[in-house]
């Protein structure tokens, strides 16, 4: 019995200052309510467990620990709705959002190699989907891992987690309660011959630890990965793939063409 052919090239990547130049969840009240941006801002910077208590069984320990942008997130979401914005003014609004061109010369290149393309994010479907969309990228895409997001018939947006309450992923890494990007990916890895994951947050980490010795780990400066490992050797150690670092989405494009042409 003949073994099946692996694929060549699985690319794999975080959206929010990866693939765009903002942090979604925050731009689409930048955009449409500087006064929910405050709010969210105000929030971020607290232990957010009073909000979640109401929604989720999760541990209060867990919840300490975490804060939950899938959560936040929809509640905004209901206030902006009741401001009054249309589900049209957030699709044209998100899509507006700072991208470089230098992203889609990349995903061409990843196609060209033969390779599929996959979106592991903490954002949520609709904004990813809408953002690609307006940009003229969704095609290359094959799949967006990330919160689901819903259009009520109300036109309420609305954010839901990847992984639901009172359901644990039990990662032991630096995760989000409500998407372990690492376990993500060693669901969709084998069968591929190379793979590359792309991100700048700390929970980019544990997707980046689950490469392995031959895989590319496109690391970006600047942001709470490159934090994270240089806190402690320990989270450079776990990575055993060949790190590439990367500051601007052309040094990114470049790595990327560089590894795919030996």
């Amino acid at each position: 019995m003949t073994t099946p052919s692996k694929k060549p090239l699985l690319a794999a990547f975080d959206f929010d200052f990866t693939l765009v130049e903002d942090d979604s969840d925050g731009y689409i009240f930048d955009v449409l309510s500087p006064g929910l941006r405050q709010k969210m801002t105000e929030l971020q910077g607290k232990v957010q467990w009073t909000d979640l208590v109401v929604s989720s069984k999760q541990p209060l320990t867990c919840l300490i620990n975490y804060i939950n942008t899938a959560t936040l997130q929809h509640q905004l979401l209901g206030e902006l709705h009741q401001e009054g914005k249309t589900k049209q003014q957030i699709i044209e609004a998100i899509g507006t959002i700072p991208f470089n061109p230098a992203i889609i010369t990349m995903f061409g290149t990843i196609k060209a190699a033969g390779g599929d393309i996959i979106i592991v994010s903490d954002a949520n479907t609709v904004y990813i989907d809408e953002i690609l969309k307006a940009k003229n990228a969704r095609q290359y895409i094959t799949e967006i891992v990330s919160n689901p997001g819903t259009w009520g018939p109300d036109e309420r947006l609305s954010v839901t987690r990847r992984v639901k309450p009172p359901a644990v992923h039990g990662c032991k890494g630096v995760c989000s309660l409500n998407l372990c990007k690492g376990m993500e990916m060693i669901e969709r890895m084998e069968g591929y011959e190379l793979v590359l994951y792309g991100g700048d947050g700390r929970n980019d980490h544990c997707p980046m630890t689950k490469l392995k010795k031959g895989d590319v780990a496109l690391a970006r400066t600047g942001h709470s990965l490159e934090k994270l490992v240089k806190s402690d050797v320990k989270h450079l150690e776990a990575i055993q793939a060949r790190a590439l670092w990367w500051n601007t989405p052309e040094e990114l494009l470049g790595h990327v063409q560089k590894v795919l042409s030996h």
